[in-house]
């Protein structure tokens, strides 16, 4: 099984982020002891101990070709609620989070936080996320007007996020007619590339299935012309179906 990443369209600025599908309300450990928040916080490079200016840096970088769209919000860490947009056609959007004075992150944003939003075009997960007292969200980018929710929460657990207040600012793009024709190609193709790639598995899963079922299928034989009973030769050819084919699949039954 393959773990797919989609990315919209970059040179508009849809960010995805990483995240491992892990349930948010329990944590595994890993071998050396750390729990995954642990382990995906230290790869991260610790997200919540960036300083304002690594912040201020992630900002100029994604919001090069933004502009204030005159939506703004803001709430508490302890009890984040969900933020609405209304999203206008060939728009993207992103929004910035800043903690309020006197703020700071709980151990439930050490790994980062969990920006998904949802809307008429779809629904997704957006960062880059977290960086110092802050973060960048990605809201994708709108193919159709309508209502964009965005919600957040611990990338693992369900440790509070912090204490204190942020702020929200929304920024869009409007995409020019060759920036949506760009998009919709990238799209398409990256469609057609997970397409590919489906075929591909599900042609590589029958090959092997066929694969296994003659091998089963020639030990039974060999069972039989050794003279042993057809109820042993059957019971030798599922055991061999099992270990060659697996449960997703089945062969023919000798007869």
């Amino acid at each position: 099984m393959r773990l797919v990443l989609l990315c919209g369209f970059v040179a508009a600025g849809c960010f995805p982020m990483l995240v491992p599908t892990a349930p948010t309300g329990t944590m595994a450990v890993a071998p050396n002891g750390d729990t995954q928040r642990e382990a995906f916080a230290r790869s991260a490079g610790y997200p919540t101990r960036k300083t304002a200016a690594d912040l201020q840096a992630l900002i100029d970088q994604q919001l090069a070709t933004y502009k204030p769209a005159g939506r703004s919000g803001g709430g508490s860490l302890q009890t984040p609620g969900s933020f609405t947009i209304d999203g206008e056609r060939h728009t993207c959007y992103k929004v910035v989070m800043h903690l309020a004075d006197g703020a700071a992150w709980g151990a439930g944003a050490d790994a980062g936080l969990k920006f998904q939003f949802a809307g008429a075009t779809g629904d997704g997960m957006g960062g880059p996320g977290v960086r110092g007292p802050g973060a960048v969200a990605s809201l994708g980018c709108a193919d159709v007007p309508g209502t964009i929710t965005m919600t957040m929460a611990p990338l693992f657990g369900s440790d509070p996020i912090g204490n204190g207040e942020y702020k929200l600012e929304v920024f869009s793009h409007r995409l020019s007619e060759k920036e949506w024709a760009d998009k919709r190609a990238a799209e398409q193709a990256e469609a057609a590339r997970q397409q590919r790639e489906i075929d591909e598995d599900h042609a590589a899963e029958r090959d092997k299935a066929v694969a296994g079922c003659q091998r089963c299928d020639a030990r039974y034989q060999g069972c039989i012309g050794a003279g042993y009973d057809y109820g042993t030769c059957q019971s030798r050819f599922s055991t061999c179906e099992f270990e060659e084919v697996g449960g997703g699949a089945s062969c023919e039954r000798p007869h």
